[in-house]
């Protein structure tokens, strides 16, 4: 699989981000994806999918969206985010923020402490 074998020998570079990674697994999800759509024949079709959706399940984490998201030097690549993975990365954000503000003035009480 080609966008693998790209990913991994991408991740060697320092410059490698989240963001960078967010694209790399969506191009192995389209390309497991297009074993069925080509209705093509391939004898483990079943199983790569199966292997791949669970791995899926724990290894991604809308972390990459953001990343993708935030990330300047993929601005030219922002209309390829998901409609779905850009909602959890606002979902992230919220929550993020929410649990910031939870802990706000105990940094802020704390902070007042030192002066």
């Amino acid at each position: 699989m080609q966008p693998a074998a790209e990913a991994i020998y991408a991740m060697e570079s320092e410059q490698y981000t989240l963001g960078n990674a967010y694209f790399s697994i969506r191009a192995m999800h389209q390309k497991v994806e297009l074993l069925h759509d080509n209705d093509a024949m391939y004898p483990y079709e079943d199983d790569m999918k199966a292997i791949w959706n669970e791995r899926k399940e724990y290894g991604y984490h809308p972390a990459f969206a953001l990343a993708a998201l935030l990330d300047p030097a993929l601005n030219s690549l922002m209309d390829q985010v998901d409609a779905e993975d850009r909602v959890a990365a606002e979902a992230l954000v919220v929550k993020l923020a929410v649990s910031q503000a939870g802990t706000a003035h105990i940094l802020h009480s704390s902070h007042s402490c030192w002066w």
